[in-house]
């Protein structure tokens, strides 16, 4: 019995140092996580007092997904863990004022958008008012918590990349200063930085390869929806990383087919042989990648 008695400590304590390590493996995993969302946040009032329980309603145009949110005795709203991107509309609705609209709101990638709705009240019959936000997504943000570059999929679109690769957008970062193994972002080696990818990890600690990560790009760029560098954040959500953080996320489908398709092309066909009247010896090369993006409903709304 004294042998099973010592066996059966020994064991517990053998469980417990395990359950431990998985606890700390969790917390380590999570410490280093990236954020793959946005949040829109604000205050409602009538111009002069907070409104209290007004029903706030955000639609996420392409897709359709609504989200909801009611406001606080202090007239203040919260919504998390919203699509990145946009364009998202603004319904603010309350017993005795008159609905207001705000339309055309971009949610940058892990970054909170201050959409502040002033009610005037309405003692006839509920009307509805749309407002144009314009100048929502006015750079100077008290939110934000450091310098940070954001692109959607119209501007790394439009980026000149004659390698596809990630670092053709990463230069239109200000902070960015190119070399020939790679961008340093906010003073920091290229190797120190964090790349992810909804949230996953892609880092180059290493230095394998020529670049972060290795080769330059951990997935094609036409699969990118939101890129977002983050130069020495103040935020915990951020963190394990000297220079700067780059994130990113995923498309996702929306409400309407949508699709795209490349051709790159490289070979020796394309570079020149002759410099003056000197004939230059080249081998060889050829290299095509096709590729093509699909994108649609499954469920509408959803």
């Amino acid at each position: 019995m004294k042998h099973i008695s010592r066996f059966s400590r020994v064991l517990s304590g053998h469980f417990a140092i395990i359950l431990l390590s998985v606890l700390f493996s969790v917390c380590g995993l999570t410490a280093f996580a990236q954020t793959t969302t946005s949040t829109i946040t604000g205050n409602i009032s009538d111009g002069k007092e907070p409104i209290p329980d007004a029903v706030i309603t955000i639609v996420h145009e392409p897709s359709g997904i609504p989200y909801y949110a009611i406001s606080n005795k202090k007239g203040n709203y919260v919504i998390n863990n919203i699509l990145a991107g946009g364009p998202y509309t603004v319904r603010v609705e309350r017993l005795n004022y008159k609905t207001m609209v705000v339309t055309d709101v971009e949610a940058p990638l892990a970054e909170a958008v201050v959409v502040d709705v002033v009610l005037t009240a309405s003692s006839v019959r509920l009307e509805e008012v749309t407002v144009f936000g314009d100048d929502l997504n006015f750079p100077m943000n008290i939110r934000r918590s450091g310098a940070s570059t954001h692109f959607g999929t119209k501007e790394i679109g439009i980026v000149p990349s004659v390698n596809r690769s990630l670092y053709d957008v990463l230069k239109l970062t200000p902070q960015s200063i190119g070399a020939d193994d790679g961008v340093s972002i906010g003073g920091g080696n290229y190797r120190s930085s964090v790349v992810s990818v909804d949230g996953a990890s892609f880092n180059n600690a290493f230095g394998i390869g020529s670049s972060l990560p290795a080769g330059g790009t951990p997935i094609s760029i036409d699969a990118i929806d939101r890129l977002d560098v983050n130069i020495t954040p103040f935020n915990v959500r951020h963190s394990g990383f000297l220079g700067s953080s780059i994130n990113m996320v995923t498309k996702h489908g929306t409400n309407t087919w949508h699709g795209s398709i490349y051709d790159y092309m490289k070979g020796s066909a394309l570079q020149g042989h002759k410099v003056g009247d000197s004939r230059l010896t080249s081998s060889l090369t050829s290299k095509n990648t096709i590729g093509f993006t699909v994108g649609g409903p499954i469920v509408k709304n959803k």
